[in-house]
Order: C-alpha cells, then sequence, then structure tokens
C-alpha cells in the first residue's frame, strides 16, 4: 500500500495529518448522539446520480472516440465497485446505528468527520499501519467507542465516494 507522504499538491504528510487530528480531537465537543438531519445516505444516494451522469458523458465520449483521462477510464471500469459499495453503506448503515453514533455540536458522527479529514488529506492513498497510527493519535485525546472504530472502515467509504 502507498504511503501517504507524497509531494502531491495540498496532501499532507504522514506527521501534519496526525497533529490536525490530535487538535480536531481536543477541540472536539462531543454530543451523545449524532443528529438525524446528517444521516449520510441519503446524499450518498444524490452523489451516485452525478456519477451516473458522468459515467454516460464518458460513455458517449468513448463511442465517438473522444479521448478520456485516465480517471474517466477508471470510473468506467470500476464503476461496478462504487455500485457495490453504496448498496452495502445502504444495508449495513441504518438511521438507527447513525444517531447513536457520538456527534459533534453540528450534528454530524464523530467518526464521519474523522475519516472526512483523513480521505481530505490523503489522496486516498492510505496504508493499514498508518490509519492505525492515525486513530492511536487521534485518541490520545478522545478515546473512540467500539462502534465507532467498528464503523471507521464505512465511513472512510462514504467519504472516497
Amino acid at each position: 500500500m502507498l504511503n501517504i507522504d507524497k509531494d502531491e499538491e495540498n496532501v499532507l504528510s504522514k506527521k501534519q495529518l496526525s497533529n490536525i487530528l490530535v487538535k480536531m480531537a481536543s477541540e472536539s465537543s462531543v454530543e451523545k448522539y449524532s443528529s438525524a438531519d446528517t444521516f449520510p445516505v441519503d446524499d450518498i444516494k444524490e452523489d451516485l446520480k452525478f456519477i451516473n451522469l458522468v459515467i454516460d458523458l464518458l460513455d458517449k465520449h468513448m463511442k465517438l472516440k473522444i479521448q478520456i483521462h485516465p480517471a474517466g477510464e477508471w470510473l468506467l471500469d470500476n464503476y461496478y465497485l462504487i455500485e457495490k459499495i453504496e448498496k452495502n453503506i445502504e444495508k449495513v448503515l441504518t438511521f438507527k446505528i447513525y444517531i447513536k453514533l457520538p456527534g459533534e455540536k453540528n450534528g454530524y458522527a464523530r467518526v464521519f468527520l474523522l475519516a472526512r479529514k483523513i480521505v481530505e488529506n490523503s489522496i486516498n492513498l492510505i496504508s493499514e499501519e498508518d490509519l492505525i497510527d492515525f486513530l492511536n493519535e487521534y485518541q490520545t485525546q478522545r478515546y473512540l467507542t467500539m462502534n465507532e472504530i467498528w464503523n471507521l472502515a464505512l465511513f472512510l467509504q462514504i467519504c472516497v465516494i
């Protein structure tokens, strides 16, 4: 697996991201539950509609023999994975599970905000070891519940989509 310590624009080093996560944890104000109006499954469905429009456009370009970017080729080749992940998220992340997750003052599940921060700053290239290190750093300030740790992979997938 690739490490996130890349010289890519707008990508933080592992140490910088660790520092941000520690600061995030220390400044968080945890609520007992997440807010119902921040349930992300409906947003994922909307995102999937947009991805479908992009797929249709890329497909038309391919048929017209218009060259497309390698990222577009990847999307065409791997769209089935996105659909599979979306269906799994919809099945596994129920409303009842989501609202029982600890939330932040803004209503979002804390684990959702943590996953989003990791994805935003790692260009989705992160090793298992790095993820464990990030969680350990975060938990020097605030412990995550077992339920949050259990659902982290799901929220990472949500954030990638």
